[in-house]
């Protein structure tokens, strides 16, 4: 033991115990053991740094210490016992200082480093690898008992990596929050930054394993950066739960939200979450109808959506213009100009450009790309935009260069912004990678400028690093949750259950990109992207895109949408009818990592199956939830432990002791029968979900609560993917006078819903259509007493 520590453990008593949950003991910011349901899981390792071009490090003084300080305190995150520990190199050159901090909370504990003089000659040259190392997490190599998972790579995290750790486990500059679990989920722990996210990695660190018996997780900045700045410090978290992986999660990020001061988005945040739309990144994707892919007349081509769906009464209410609006593929894949390109939005919008294709539109809004800048553009040689330039590609740093690109913006019809390219925009430049500041200062002077024009912001093939820092922009509310959809590939695209795990919790709707709604979806240009390819599977998608609660845009040609499929999804007007959060994997399925011959696969992208839940919740006594199993190799067994914990109540309890449960049929999803509804009574009867053999095979469970004092089974709009929405149903009310039910929608639309009686003797239909401001209200007390108003 070193001998600063002789006295520190006088002081501290050695062990700081929080709960039978959770328990660390610690003698110093280099020396502690994490304990969770008294199993070690966790001992920390050496403390290194590298700079002056040189590794320093506790473990042979070379790193030595100057002083502990420990102290009591209070944040924004609670009440806190810390443990600082100051240390300095060695060197003859320059004596670098180098402060590790750790905070203890109730149940986790915040890690922090601290340069009062910054440092120099840091870089290891090496993405992959930290040059700070604090903290770290320790286990035997022979020791499996935790499981993981991991969020890596773009799209959210979507190429997630699970196993028993550390198997398949690789982190780096693309890797992002991990969880860790014993067997039966009685303990997770989560580990992520918590401030200056885009330059704070993990990774296992082969250099601390002296002996070769351990696995060492260490986290600390990015191995590129050159340097640290003079007062530069960041912190990470290891919070821990005992309430499963879902809802460690949601705990996990209401601490951050609270602590940034941000809340989840509302469904009605903007257009684009709230109502339908049309995307141009499937059948249209640099494929006019006229004229050559980078010149073509798209005016034309959105004009024909328009004017087919208005006839055919599909309700579009935004579209979605991706790369080709401004010929980011003709330049390299990246932007020359954005809006004020006039040669290129003359040959695309030949009418008036962008501002006369949205008023002719009727002002619908648009969903607008932009991805990573060119060293060309003319807008890198403007001093007060602060581009920094590079052989190929370029960063904007200033607030005033979004100013000049967003202050027209809304004029034209923009509402929420697609930052897509972003993985290139960080790994294509040396900047961003070299100094610790540029990644941010780049997504956070957009995010702020667009912020002050009302504009907000969805994040594409975004690093679980960009994703985090959405904690500090309020307008950043979306970001990719799956890869680019691809039809007749279909085995991924719609695979959002794990990562809308973590997107949620920081406040983030997920999006699973465009779809066919329709089999008979052809593109028959040979240059085009998708020239000859065909969708089997839209039921899957359009399922996944209605019950991830984000944003869904209907891919088809003009003359290919399923108009039965798209009704599905939203009202007459096009309001997206939608659960009140992301639907999830479930808990059990993170299980598997334990058992090779369990119900699901270990790989994430397996043919073995999905099983997913969400819930529309009014109170305790009033809930809905939805279970989606696609793909099952084997039948599987759903249980009330499978039920989406329901973050929203106070005792996040799931009370069904009265409930109905019945399959959606996909082929007739408008209409059930009596015998095909099961009447439960508490405990909880499990629902079997049937073994399937392809991507068409889904089972969709409606799980309906009885009505408190009449006991009925509300079951909502049949035919609809979400039958009972608070956007279609915003309120209702059970007591012993009867049911009241306040319905939205368009004006004069005809809503049909249905009920169940407690005897399950007869099924009751109901039609209300609504008045002129789109709004109804149904009064039920029995089978013959009920109306409208």
């Amino acid at each position: 033991m070193c001998p600063h520590h002789i006295l520190f453990l006088l002081l501290s008593l050695i062990c700081i115990s929080h709960s039978s949950l959770f328990d660390i003991q610690i003698n110093g910011s280099d020396d502690y053991e994490i304990y969770v349901n008294g199993d070690l899981w966790f001992e920390s390792s050496d403390i290194e740094i590298h700079c002056d071009d040189t590794w320093y490090s506790t473990s042979d003084g070379s790193l030595e210490h100057l002083d502990t300080i420990i102290s009591y305190g209070s944040n924004t995150y609670g009440v806190y016992q810390s443990y600082s520990d100051i240390w300095k190199t060695n060197s003859t050159i320059n004596r670098t200082e180098f402060v590790t901090e750790v905070k203890l909370f109730d149940n986790f504990v915040i890690f922090s480093q601290f340069f009062p003089y910054g440092a120099t000659g840091t870089t290891i040259k090496n993405t992959e690898k930290p040059i700070t190392v604090f903290p770290t997490f320790a286990r035997e190599k022979n020791e499996t008992k935790l499981g993981y998972i991991h969020y890596n790579d773009d799209m959210g995290g979507w190429s997630y990596q699970t196993g028993k750790f550390p198997e398949n486990y690789n982190g780096g500059i693309k890797g992002g929050p991990i969880a860790f679990f014993d067997r039966e989920l009685k303990g997770v722990g989560i580990f992520s930054s918590i401030s200056h996210f885009t330059t704070c990695i993990a990774n296992l660190h082969d250099r601390l394993d002296k002996n070769n018996d351990k696995n060492i997780l260490a986290a600390g900045l990015e191995g590129n950066l050159t340097s640290i700045n003079q007062g530069f410090g960041y912190s990470t978290i290891f919070y821990v739960s005992g309430n499963g992986i879902n809802e460690a999660f949601m705990e996990w990020g209401d601490l951050l939200l609270k602590s940034f001061n941000k809340e989840r988005p509302r469904p009605d945040r903007n257009i684009i979450l709230q109502y339908l739309g049309y995307s141009t990144t499937a059948y249209y994707f640099y494929n006019p109808i006229t004229g050559d892919p980078n010149f073509g007349n798209y005016e034309e081509t959105l004009k024909l959506v328009d004017l087919y769906s208005k006839k055919e009464h599909i309700p579009y209410q935004y579209f979605l213009l991706d790369s080709w609006w401004y010929g980011e593929k003709y330049y390299n894949n990246s932007i020359i100009q954005w809006t004020d390109n006039s040669t290129f939005l003359a040959q695309r919008f030949p009418s008036g450009g962008l501002e006369g294709l949205y008023h002719y539109l009727g002002n619908r809004p648009f969903f607008n790309h932009i991805g990573k800048w060119s060293s060309e553009s003319p807008y890198v040689i403007n001093p007060d935009y602060g581009f920094i330039v590079e052989e190929n590609y370029s960063i904007p740093q200033n607030e005033q260069f979004w100013d000049f690109i967003f202050e027209n913006a809304t004029g034209w019809g923009l509402r929420v912004l697609k930052q897509d390219h972003m993985n290139e925009q960080i790994l294509y430049m040396n900047a961003t990678l070299e100094d610790n500041n540029v990644i941010r200062n780049w997504l956070i002077s957009e995010g702020k400028s667009a912020q002050k024009y009302g504009i907000d912001i969805m994040y594409c093939m975004d690093f679980p690093n960009a994703f985090m820092l959405s904690l500090e922009l309020n307008n950043v509310v979306i970001s990719r949750a799956s890869n680019d959809y691809v039809p007749d590939n279909s085995m991924y695209n719609w695979k959002i259950g794990v990562t809308s795990m973590v997107l949620w919790p920081l406040g983030l709707y997920g999006y699973k990109d465009s779809f066919y709604t329709s089999s008979d979806e052809i593109v028959i240009k040979p240059q085009a992207k998708f020239f000859n390819y065909t969708e089997n599977h839209s039921l899957t998608h359009a399922l996944a895109s209605c019950l991830s609660a984000g944003p869904v845009g209907i891919g088809d040609g003009y003359k290919g949408a399923n108009k039965t499929l798209i009704n599905m999804l939203s009202a007459s007007n096009g309001l997206l009818l939608k659960p009140d959060r992301p639907i999830v994997t479930i808990d059990n399925f993170y299980k598997s990592v334990f058992d090779f011959d369990s119900d699901f696969s270990k790989n994430n992208h397996s043919t073995h199956g999905q099983v997913w839940s969400t819930y529309t919740v009014y109170n305790e006594l009033i809930q809905f939830h939805y279970v989606l199993g696609i793909n099952l190799e084997r039948e599987y067994t759903f249980e009330v432990d499978d039920l989406l914990v329901i973050h929203e109540l106070e005792n996040k309890t799931n009370l069904l002791d009265v409930y109905y449960a019945y399959k959606w049929d996909k082929h007739n999803p408008n209409i059930i029968t009596i015998d095909s509804i099961q009447l439960f009574e508490s405990p909880f009867h499990n629902i079997r979900l049937e073994r399937g053999k392809s991507l068409d095979d889904i089972n969709y469970y409606v799980i309906v609560s009885g009505l408190p004092y009449s006991g009925y089974g509300f079951l909502g709009e049949l035919g609809k993917i979400v039958p009972i929405s608070k956007q279609r149903f915003p309120q209702i009310i059970s007591s012993g006078i009867g049911i009241e039910i306040t319905i939205n929608g368009a004006p004069f639309e005809q809503v049909d819903f249905a009920f169940v009686d407690p005897s399950l003797t007869y099924l009751r239909y109901f039609s209300c259509t609504l008045n002129s401001s789109g709004s109804s209200s149904f009064f039920f007390k029995d089978h013959d007493n009920s109306y409208c108003v």
